[in-house]
């Protein structure tokens, strides 16, 4: 349960967002330590992170307009963190680190990403969030986004370099129009609860297969971009040839 200084933010099935709190900060800093937890964030490894250092990024981002909610179970443990800023007047980005698993709640980061996607559209004047996955490390996590009304939108080539390694990033979206559809249609909730999520992603998965013959989604519209992209190459050499 909540604890009773915290500022809860917003509550869900199975997790609920609050204000950061100071005894999370040697939990929270640890994350940033841990290279499998930060194999598919930016320069977080490359320095120590301390609850000291966890402290001055936090109010410093937050000083910056950054906002951030902790995600916790119903027993009040640590799960994970959600960040987004802005990077215009009307356009947000999101970021999620979500480390911990709740073994009865398979769903636990996407109902609480999408607790704090409906957040920012109630709390902030914006017209869309804006999200980035590793791909294709993050192939599956980007088609759970989907699920939830995420749409993709392009491509960023080596988007994602640490040290010799480039990859891929899934650029996706999500619009407060298609927000306000998709909330008349689910009764005023972005989460449906984890049965019909777990019932979407079946029927999504079935339909990849049956109508598109493609495993995963994310998978699709990768392979799609990039025959577009190879079109425009062989334009781009066609175009030069002299007239």
């Amino acid at each position: 349960m909540p604890y009773m200084d915290d500022v809860v933010f917003t509550k869900g099935c199975c997790v609920f967002l609050s204000k950061p709190r100071t005894d999370d900060l040697a939990e929270w800093a640890s994350w940033f330590n841990d290279s499998h937890i930060t194999q598919n964030l930016g320069n977080h490894e490359s320095k120590f992170h301390s609850p000291e250092s966890q402290l001055e990024y936090w109010k410093s981002e937050e000083s910056k307009g950054r906002f951030f909610a902790m995600a916790r179970s119903d027993s009040g443990d640590l799960l994970g963190v959600l960040t987004c800023n802005f990077l215009s007047d009307n356009n947000m980005s999101l970021s999620i680190v979500f480390p911990k698993a709740i073994p009865k709640s398979p769903f636990a980061a996407l109902e609480a990403t999408t607790l704090f996607v409906e957040y920012i559209f109630r709390e902030f004047q914006v017209s869309r969030i804006s999200v980035g996955q590793r791909y294709p490390k993050l192939k599956s996590w980007s088609q759970r986004l989907f699920l939830i009304g995420f749409q993709y939108e392009g491509l960023e080539k080596s988007g994602y370099v640490k040290n010799d390694l480039s990859d891929l990033i899934v650029r996706m979206g999500f619009t407060r129009e298609y927000f306000n559809e998709i909330m008349l249609q689910r009764h005023g909730q972005l989460w449906p609860g984890d049965s019909v999520i777990a019932l979407k992603w079946e029927r999504l998965n079935s339909m990849l297969n049956s109508k598109l013959g493609a495993r995963n989604l994310t998978d699709y519209f990768v392979n799609s971009m990039n025959e577009t992209l190879e079109i425009q190459k062989t334009m781009l050499v066609a175009i030069q040839n002299p007239l």
